[in-house]
């Protein structure tokens, strides 16, 4: 609760980001994060963030029991929702957020997301 009531009070201030560190299941659509950030994101300032720390995949806090045993359809459509978010949340970053110099995030390699890492050089 009180990642939401911070980001809501910089959303409200339009505030500039440099930093951005962040570690959410993007997947996880109980929680919405993938949907949380890019509002996020679309309401503070990205021009001048330089640092992006992303952690987009399973969390260690979070228990890796939560799908039930036997669903391996379910993990499946949990990655690629994991997958297709930081694809999209990766576009938004490079059309608003050209000063970045330093990522470190779990990278997928995929023809598309390496054509968007290109953009930031």
């Amino acid at each position: 609760e009180w990642v939401h009531q911070y980001s809501y009070h910089l959303m409200s201030r339009g505030a500039s980001l440099l930093v951005l560190r962040a570690s959410f299941d993007l997947g996880d659509q109980r929680t919405k994060w993938a949907d949380f950030l890019l509002k996020f994101l679309d309401h503070v300032h990205c021009g001048e963030l330089q640092d992006l720390e992303l952690n987009w995949t399973l969390t260690h806090l979070e228990p890796m029991d939560i799908y039930p045993p036997g669903s391996m359809a379910q993990i499946c459509l949990a990655k690629t929702d994991q997958f297709n978010s930081f694809q999209t949340l990766f576009e938004r970053l490079t059309r608003t957020s050209h000063k970045i110099r330093r990522m470190k995030l779990p990278f997928d390699w995929s023809d598309h997301s390496v054509f968007l890492l290109t953009q930031f050089q």
